[in-house]
């Protein structure tokens, strides 16, 4: 039944595509052939593509795997190239850093040539004093760490001959060195007093020799840094400073220098030094001259206005009593020698030049009490910021 059916179906669509085949232009039936073909197309290849995907699934994961190992390789590739990169920058660097270091190595050893040169030839003793000072502050400053958050120590130095240990010139000599480090190279230094404090709980002495250990454990004890150790001694017409920076954490020496100081200056420079001062001394210079024990105290400015007051206050005391002077005396016998004036008019000159000479002679007397009230005060003054200092070590312990 089913097979008759089916071929009645097909006669039937025989029949019928009969007439349409022939009505049909040729142009009409190469297009529909045309487009016959691209329809029967689609049908064929859903049946014949499965196939190929059963076969090609291990091309897909050799393809795979070959994708992950040449993108593990990239990979090692561009860590290898970045780590090449950090190390020639980080070479870069230190090769950089290297040129810098001894280019300011090579500064430094020019500054101290230099500095060595200017010793030589330096004249004065204040200029030869400061270029010692300032080749010991370059070796202090190129320690590692910013020297302005260090400490440094002056120890005692050593005074060697009759002459230098009587004028304390040892002393004299450290002070100055002192001075032109705190204030031409803002160095913090140790304050002398607790260099004294130090050496006295270390039972060392404060003048005389101390040896570099000791001054070693001096300099750690005080929180120094660095220290200067050195000695000054009698070389005829000079004075010869030996100085030397050590390192108080390792003992070597940083810098060796030396100075020739000229005999008479330094000598001459002596007899102000605060060792050799005293409040006597200074009383009795400002006794003799307003100011001056002002000066010999080391404060130079009160001393000028001092005296220039006091000073000032005598003159003005001796000039008033001058022109009182003058019309006591030269007036009044004018007066009295001028013929063309009568008798009363004589008189009443006579008088007016007596109150003039009285009215100067009292200022006269006010100014003399202000000055002798003022060159008192100047002497009261001077000896009450003078220092008495009766031993080498008393001045050690001061300031």
């Amino acid at each position: 039944m089913r097979r008759i059916l089916v071929t009645s179906v097909v006669v039937a669509l025989s029949l019928l595509a009969g007439p349409v085949v022939a009505q049909t232009p040729k142009a009409a039936k190469t297009t529909a052939k045309a487009a016959a073909k691209p329809a029967a197309k689609p049908a064929v290849k859903p049946a014949v593509k499965p196939a190929p995907k059963k076969t090609g699934a291990p091309a897909d994961a050799a393809a795979q795997a070959a994708q992950l190992e040449a993108d593990a390789l990239a990979a090692a590739v561009a860590e290898k190239a970045r780590v090449d990169v950090e190390a020639a920058a980080a070479a870069a660097a230190a090769q950089q850093q290297a040129v810098q270091q001894r280019t300011a190595d090579a500064d430094a050893e020019k500054a101290q040539v230099a500095a060595r040169q200017q010793a030589t030839s330096a004249r004065g003793l204040q200029a030869r004093v400061r270029v010692l000072a300032d080749t010991l502050a370059i070796s202090l400053k190129r320690l590692p760490g910013d020297h302005r958050d260090q400490r440094f120590a002056v120890i005692p130095f050593e005074a060697v001959g009759a002459e230098t240990k009587e004028r304390s010139l040892d002393v004299v000599v450290a002070d100055m060195l002192v001075t032109d480090l705190a204030r031409d190279h803002r160095l913090p230094l140790v304050e002398r007093a607790q260099l004294g404090t130090v050496m006295n709980e270390l039972a060392l002495q404060q003048s005389g020799a101390v040896d570099d250990t000791q001054a070693l454990q001096v300099g750690k004890t005080a929180g120094a840094r660095a220290l200067i150790v050195g000695r000054v001694s009698d070389a005829g017409e000079f004075f010869t400073v030996s100085a030397r920076a050590l390192d108080a954490e390792t003992g070597s020496v940083l810098a060796a220098e030396e100075a020739q100081l000229p005999k008479a200056e330094l000598v001459a420079f002596s007899a102000n030094a605060v060792v050799l001062r005293s409040r006597s001394g200074a009383a009795f210079r400002s006794l003799v001259v307003p100011g001056w024990g002002q000066s010999y105290n080391g404060d130079g400015v009160q001393g000028i206005v001092i005296g220039g007051l006091v000073g000032g206050l005598a003159v003005g005391t001796v000039a008033t009593a001058g022109i009182g002077w003058y019309f006591q005396n030269r007036v009044y016998n004018l007066v009295g020698d001028d013929e063309k004036l009568t008798a009363p008019e004589k008189t009443a000159a006579a008088v007016d030049a007596r109150q003039q000479a009285n009215r100067f002679y009292t200022a006269a007397a006010v100014l003399g009490g202000a000055t002798i009230v003022a060159w008192g005060a100047n002497v009261i003054e001077a000896w009450a910021t003078g220092s008495d200092v009766e031993s080498l070590d008393a001045a050690l312990a001061r300031d």
